[in-house]
């Protein structure tokens, strides 16, 4: 048995470069789209490109009456789906596979359990508030699923988790400042596009947005603390990392507002 652990863990330590590639295209893929939102603000007249992506994103399946059809393309859900299986298969090889050191005394059998469910949280709350018929905000009864928003709720953990599968965290300085900020864009960007709808003013919904990514920053630091900050060895630096990352939170969830703020077909209102 000894055997066959080591075997496991000497297989997941030199796995070919091939899974590790397709990992990091995933996560990148989403930490271009935040760099890309940021970099592409085009004009009043012509909303940036990210935004224009996921709204087709968001148009993959319809719910109509009681049931549910299928649309005109996949890649949303697909998109939604990989960054669900690839966090949730790390979070097991993390878990189950011993003699990993990158992920030892990170509360990653915790992980396992809260991660999953915190990426299905908000596809599940959108479910049970358009399940319903004629509880389409068009009132015409049916609700595009927005797999582009689920993709981009779902990314900050693929990330997390890839960048300890990595171990960027221990090899790369800047890793944990650039995730707590770029993360926050892209979660605060996918709830942002879902609960503002019917928004008009921009500066409403970019308060709105910040004002909820600062509260989700605070209890991830809280949660943080919680599960290993308390008995781990970074006790000592914790208050001013913790600091840190909120206001690195906060300020991701800023640039997601004003992302949303400019969506397309969104009011010009001031």
């Amino acid at each position: 048995m000894k055997d066959v652990a080591r075997n496991t863990t000497d297989m997941w330590r030199w796995m070919p470069t091939r899974y590790l590639t397709v990992i990091c295209r995933v996560a990148a893929a989403a930490v271009t789209g935040a760099c890309h939102a940021l970099v592409i603000m085009q004009s009043v007249h012509k909303p940036p490109v990210i935004m224009q992506l996921m709204h087709e994103m968001c148009t993959d399946y319809m719910i109509t009456g009681g049931g549910v059809r299928w649309g005109t393309t996949m890649q949303g859900m697909r998109w939604a789906v990989a960054v669900f299986v690839a966090t949730v298969g790390q979070l097991a090889v993390a878990t189950f596979v011993p003699g990993l050191e990158q992920f030892e005394g990170k509360a990653f059998g915790a992980r396992l359990v809260a991660y999953p469910v915190m990426m299905l949280v908000v596809p599940a709350w959108w479910w049970l508030l358009h399940r319903r018929p004629g509880a389409s905000s068009t009132g015409a009864g049916a609700a595009a699923i927005p797999w582009g928003a689920f993709a981009l709720v779902g990314a900050p953990f693929l990330i997390d988790v890839t960048g300890n599968t990595l171990d960027l965290y221990d090899r790369v300085w800047w890793w944990d400042d650039a995730n707590h900020f770029v993360n926050w864009v892209l979660l605060c960007a996918g709830i942002g596009l879902l609960i503002t709808q019917g928004i008009g003013r921009r500066w409403v919904v970019v308060t709105l947005v910040t004002g909820l990514g600062a509260i989700l920053a605070i209890g991830w630091e809280l949660g943080e603390w919680y599960t290993f900050i308390r008995h781990g060895t970074e006790l000592g630096t914790a208050y001013t990392d913790t600091l840190g990352d909120e206001a690195l939170g906060t300020l991701g969830a800023l640039v997601a507002g004003v992302l949303v703020s400019r969506r397309p077909g969104r009011s010009r209102s001031a």
